[in-house]
């Protein structure tokens, strides 16, 4: 999701998300789409210089705060999610109709082996 959001940055500063009518993505591309759909910034427009945004201080202090973030535990998997689902709630809209932009995402059902 860096580098997505990274070019997310650079199309921004270029102006060309300004007309964006409608955002869609699959895998780490649907979290850099829900995160600009949700009203998110990469760049901050009000510096001087190239500078992030402070809506991008939750992606770049996770590593900072990876015991909080990573929840390691027995279920479907070796993490639990509650850490992640707390870390996207920060930055997300929380449903689809709260979203600025319309957003389209895939989803891969481990269950099934289906998108």
């Amino acid at each position: 999701a860096y580098a997505h959001l990274g070019c997310m940055g650079a199309l921004q500063r270029e102006d060309l998300l300004l007309h964006v009518s409608g955002l869609a993505g699959s895998s780490a591309g649907s979290l850099a789409g829900a995160f600009l759909a949700s009203g998110g910034r990469v760049l901050d427009d009000t510096a001087q210089e190239l500078a992030l945004h402070s809506d991008m201080q939750v992606v770049t202090t996770t590593g900072e705060r990876r015991w909080e973030v990573l929840d390691p535990g027995l279920g479907f998997g070796v993490l639990k999610g509650e850490g992640m689902e707390a870390e996207y709630a920060k930055c997300l809209a929380p449903t689809f109709e709260k979203l600025i932009l319309p957003f389209a995402c895939t989803v891969w059902s481990a269950r099934t082996g289906r998108t």
